[in-house]
């Protein structure tokens, strides 16, 4: 393995977010081109989501910090949540709110969704996250940055966070990899489990999407809670 060109935080941050942010980028650009209707059909979901939190008394802020429409579209195209806050505590006014406006939104946009048939290549990543990808420009200005300053620091140096890349990066399903939610499922001995958590696994992926897929199985598993269905 040749060694890093500088060896600190923010350099191997930003070379670990730069890694994880291009096939998103890559795919988004090619969707626009192979399946510009689909992706434009997308769009304007992608705008009406929008509009109807709004509907719902919900302020523009408060649909980006609560990640109001990555939720809706995770829900409508896996019927789970995918996105992943720290330590999210919401009042249970607005808790209540937002479920109602899952369940509302959901079936509202649910048939059309479901008529979404994206190129393998791009199914595993999220709606959500295709939909918004990076600001290029910008990205590439913050790298820019980055590169002026990233030679001062050494491995033990304490870096300010302003430094620091935050780039959207895309949480990926795994095309072939199934995680859902069902109320009885009986094992091979013959005993039942209810409300369990189900893995479906193929045998034809490499070693490294196994450990990705589980890793998120057990995300899926530690945060589990009842369905929320359309």
């Amino acid at each position: 393995m040749a060694k890093p060109a500088y060896e600190n935080d923010l350099y191997t941050t930003t070379l670990c977010q730069i890694n994880r942010v291009l096939p998103l980028e890559y795919a988004i650009r090619a969707m626009k081109v192979s399946v510009p209707v689909i992706y434009q059909a997308m769009v304007s979901i992608d705008q009406s989501i929008n509009e109807c939190w709004r509907q719902k008394n919900f302020k523009d802020e408060e649909i980006i910090g609560n990640e109001l429409k990555d939720m809706t579209w995770d829900m409508l195209q896996t019927g789970k949540i995918h996105t992943r806050p720290v330590n999210t505590v919401y009042p249970k006014d607005v808790y209540d709110d937002i479920i109602q406006g899952l369940i509302e939104i959901g079936n509202e946009f649910k048939d059309e969704v479901r008529s979404i048939h994206l190129p393998s290549k791009v199914n595993m990543f999220r709606y959500s996250d295709l939909m918004d990808g990076n600001d290029i420009p910008r990205m590439i200005v913050k790298v820019n940055q980055i590169c002026s300053i990233v030679k001062d620091y050494d491995k033990e140096s304490t870096i300010p966070l302003k430094y620091f890349p935050n780039f959207r990066i895309p949480v990926l399903l795994f095309d072939g990899c199934i995680i859902s939610d069902v109320e009885t499922i009986q094992s091979g001995d013959g005993r039942k489990f209810d409300n369990a958590v189900m893995l479906v696994l193929p045998i034809d992926k490499k070693l490294v999407n196994f450990k990705e897929m589980l890793n998120q199985f057990f995300w899926t598993y530690s945060t589990s809670s009842p369905p929320i269905l359309f």
